[in-house]
């Protein structure tokens, strides 16, 4: 899934990136970790005025509440139709696995 991901990444062109999110993982630790990788991503993306990332840590329970603004570019579109189609497959498939495991082996109805 990587794979195609990284197909459709390399034909998007953004021209701003503008992310305002409110994140908590119930657990202080795990928070401190997630921010550590956002401050490094913060620092990566600060070389260009295209990007701006705000995320607060919400520390007393779980969230994720996310506001996300974007303007791009798709160069080839056609590039994009099959590995997009693969991921939605696949997705499909992983929830369609869930569906039998939360139901004890048996696919739900």
């Amino acid at each position: 899934m990587l794979d195609e991901a990284a197909v459709i990444l390399r034909e998007i062109n953004f021209d701003y990136l503008r992310v305002n999110a409110r994140v908590g993982l119930g657990d202080p630790a795990g928070i401190g970790m997630l921010f550590g990788l956002v401050s490094a991503l913060k620092g990566v993306l600060s070389c260009s005025d295209r990007f701006k990332l705000n995320v607060l840590p919400v520390f007393e329970t779980d969230a994720l509440e996310c506001d996300i603004e974007a303007g791009f570019r798709i160069g080839r579109f056609y590039r994009i139709i099959a590995p997009a189609i693969r991921i939605f497959r696949i997705s499909g498939e992983k929830k369609e696995r869930n569906k039998v495991d939360i139901a004890g082996g048996v696919p739900a109805a």
